[in-house]
């Protein structure tokens, strides 16, 4: 929370969303893709053969949902938990953040008018 208000900053994952749901000007922004798209990128990144990456992916996704389920009771991909979500299969993550940026100068400007 200290962090978050702190102003233009950028906290990514461990629930962020859920913790500063009720905090003023705040941004929630989810990032989605297919599990095909997933496992690629996870080979290239940390260079993971097939095999390995598709268990990587299965053991982040169950620990990301018991984390989620444990601290907050919910799932971490609930659409209502995030103000935009973001498929990340169509863009890369630079246009991602771009785009989250320029949601993020609407929201403001719909709190300052």
């Amino acid at each position: 929370r200290e962090i978050a208000a702190s102003g233009n900053v950028i906290i990514a994952g461990r629930g962020a969303n859920m913790i500063l749901a009720k905090e003023p000007g705040m941004l929630h922004v989810g990032l989605a893709s297919r599990k095909e798209e997933r496992i690629k990128r996870i080979m290239g990144r940390v260079s993971l053969d097939r095999g390995d990456a598709e268990k990587y992916t299965a053991e982040n996704d169950k620990a990301r949902n018991a984390y989620f389920q444990r601290y907050f009771k919910v799932h971490p991909e609930a659409p209502e938990n995030y103000h935009i979500i973001l498929n990340v299969d169509w863009m890369d993550y630079g246009q991602a953040a771009e785009t989250a940026i320029r949601a993020a100068s609407v929201l403001q400007e719909s709190i300052t008018h």
